[in-house]
């Protein structure tokens, strides 16, 4: 069945498919074609079951293809995929968690395309994202190595999710124009570099993780959407000094350990709702007064950097020593004395 449909629809002279000519039907066999596995799907490669009983299809009650899931397959879910080939009518399509391989041409996709998640698979080659569809919601490509620049001024507006982890993109980014209704932005584990102006984030953000690049120079944490629980910069090449005092109202999660930052740290007026706060490994200096920090801080470390003075022991904090849970919250600072009360 797959054969005949190519060698049917293939213009002899340039061997493409005019997938406009074709029903519903052939467009998502020639969209499993590349798939080392597919009778799990359709029953049978030679003969397939109609498509709104293959497993892992949604179809509406006209009978289009609008979700296709085939996900947490790992090595049993091998081989390439075609966007060119999925129906008009597709909304979401999840194919994360296997072994694909190949490139992933964004393009393609059809117009309707609400949802897209193909991470944790071995994709690679670059991504254009100025190639996403207007009405793309949710975009997760982790885990790839997927490579090349990415650009972040043109995304669809009604883009609430956007994550590109554990890849090789590299490049500067730019954070101020980003979509109004991005509520999640994940590009930590990649190569970017360049500045960060954290100043102009849409106030719908509420979690952003840029840790494990190489983003250079001074960020401005004193005007963080209303909304953000979680800001991640870590291992990066950071400098300058910090303002935590005018943290978002409901901020949980803050984890800037492993840079170049200075100065004095000012605990005294963290939110309330606080639970993690990561800051080894940096070169900040002087006393600090922890007697005032938040009744829900689980999370603490000042490790390695240049604090003096006496601090007493947190009962029921930590911090995290290769996996493990710590009560060596302010170890690597010479100069502060720790008081066990």
């Amino acid at each position: 069945m797959f054969t005949t449909v190519f060698l049917a629809c293939a213009d002899d002279g340039i061997g493409r498919v005019d997938t406009s000519m074709l029903s519903q039907q052939s467009l998502m066999e020639l969209f499993i074609f590349g798939l080392d596995e597919v009778e799990d799907i359709c029953g049978s490669r030679d003969e397939p079951s109609e498509v709104c009983t293959w497993t892992g299809v949604t179809c509406n009650a006209d009978g289009e293809v609008e979700k296709f899931r085939w996900a947490t397959n790992f090595d049993y879910g091998s081989g390439t995929i075609s966007l060119e080939f999925l129906p008009c009518s597709m909304k979401n399509l999840n194919m994360s968690c296997n072994t694909l391989v190949g490139m992933i041409e964004i393009a393609k996709l059809p117009d309707n395309m609400e949802y897209l998640n193909v991470g944790h698979n071995k994709l690679n080659g670059p991504v254009n994202l100025d190639d996403l569809p207007m009405s793309m919601k949710h975009v997760f490509l982790s885990t790839n190595t997927l490579t090349g620049k990415i650009a972040l001024e043109h995304l669809p507006e009604c883009l609430e999710s956007l994550h590109l982890p554990s890849n090789q993109f590299s490049s500067t980014i730019c954070l101020t124009a980003l979509p109004w209704a991005l509520t999640t932005l994940f590009l930590n584990n990649n190569a970017f570099e360049g500045s960060l102006d954290l100043t102009r984030l849409p106030e719908s953000l509420c979690i952003v993780e840029l840790g494990h690049n190489s983003f250079s120079g001074e960020i401005d944490i004193r005007h963080l959407p209303g909304k953000m629980i979680e800001l991640g910069a870590q291992n990066n090449r950071l400098r300058g000094c910090l303002c935590l005092t005018s943290l978002p109202p409901e901020f949980r999660r803050l984890t800037l350990n492993q840079n170049t930052f200075e100065g004095s740290l000012d605990l005294t007026r963290l939110p309330e709702t606080l639970e993690s706060l990561h800051l080894s490994d940096n070169s900040f200096s002087g006393e600090i007064d922890v007697s005032h920090l938040p009744e829900s801080l689980t999370y603490f470390d000042v490790r390695n950097n240049r604090l003096c003075g006496t601090v007493r022991t947190l009962p029921g904090v930590f911090c995290v020593d290769r996996f493990t849970r710590s009560n060596r919250l302010f170890d690597g600072n010479p100069d502060l004395t720790i008081d066990p009360q």
